[in-house]
């Protein structure tokens, strides 16, 4: 069997088989499921409160009305429950603020390229004499600036600032994260730089040039390390939903992105094969496990109500197969 073949079948199998395993280990209760499992994510005397951190005081007091009234006059968050939180917060508020800055700035810069690439359909002949104008560099720009600009870096943002809250604990290794998040936007720089200027590897979703791919290798691996070491400190028993799809998201990139990207590793037929497996799994194993986990936090916390984390994976199970299909 051709070793392209033989890598993108091995992977495929394995993801499933991985999958399988986790849905099994689910239902069979291994991760713990029922209401404890479900509310890891409030603090005593928290259900029914909900939590907006970007709502005012007044629209907190309506959703409090719209959603039902809290359970009973306890549900009040203590100080020292508050104060951790806070500390929680606090130990990811630089590496935040970096990385969702920095997507700010790429989606905006996206948005301008994707305005001219869609001008640029309807009158082919606008600013035609800048070859980085041409609609077949613009386009891959403005694709390459949202999806590892945009999307990634405010993925990566919103994982880092909840690991510490679902773990109950303060960040661990921020200056990793920080340190791959730097390698990141200077990857994204240089790989548009290099698209304008003509250097592109001619396949959609894989246009920086090889070795420009490292900086996002590296970066994305570094990204994932604040994780495992904050895993060592944590201070719950269980690990909710949203930790396991940010840590597949995490250590799914790299891997990912290393395969799609090896120079000479695919050829011909095989190499087109390669790009749309890439093009599938990095929204299937990327994008979407971080979105899944940042809905499967924000929504309960936001409702004050939780979800049965048993019917969290089976929902974020179909979810996936659907995608798939």
């Amino acid at each position: 069997m051709d070793f392209t073949v033989s890598v993108l079948l091995g992977t495929f199998i394995l993801s499933m088989v991985a999958l399988f395993i986790f849905i099994w280990s689910m239902s069979n209760g291994l991760f713990g499921d029922g209401i404890a499992a479900a509310t890891v994510i409030f603090v005593p005397n928290e259900l029914g409160k909900v939590e907006d951190p970007a709502a005012t005081s007044v629209q907190i007091s309506g959703l409090q009305q719209s959603t039902g009234p809290t359970s009973g006059t306890d549900a009040v968050v203590t100080d020292d429950d508050a104060s951790a939180r806070d500390h929680a917060d606090q130990s990811t508020s630089l590496v935040v603020g970096v990385c969702l800055t920095l997507a700010v700035v790429w989606l905006v810069l996206a948005s301008v390229a994707g305005l001219i690439s869609s001008i640029k359909l309807h009158a082919p002949d606008w600013w035609v004499y800048d070859a980085w104008l041409t609609f077949g560099r613009i386009r891959p720009i403005h694709l390459n600036m949202v999806a590892y600009g945009w999307c990634s870096l405010s993925g990566i943002g919103v994982a880092i600032w909840l690991i510490p809250r679902l773990l109950k604990t303060e960040l661990v290794g921020g200056n990793y994260a920080l340190l791959g998040g730097t390698l990141w936007t200077i990857g994204v720089f240089a790989g548009t730089v290099a698209i304008a200027m003509g250097y592109s590897d001619g396949l959609e979703w894989l246009e920086y040039p090889w070795q420009i791919d490292i900086l996002l290798v590296v970066g994305g691996a570094l990204v994932g390390i604040p994780l495992w070491l904050t895993l060592l400190n944590r201070k719950v028993d269980h690990l909710y939903v949203s930790v396991w799809y940010i840590g597949a998201g995490l250590l799914w990139f790299p891997i990912l992105f290393l395969i799609a990207n090896w120079p000479g590793l695919h050829f011909g037929v095989q190499q087109a094969t390669m790009n749309w497996w890439f093009g599938h799994n990095v929204l299937g194993l990327w994008f979407t496990p971080i979105g899944l986990a940042a809905a499967y936090y924000f929504i309960p916390k936001v409702l004050g109500k939780p979800i049965h984390s048993y019917n969290l994976s089976l929902l974020g199970f179909w979810s996936l197969a659907f995608f798939y299909s």
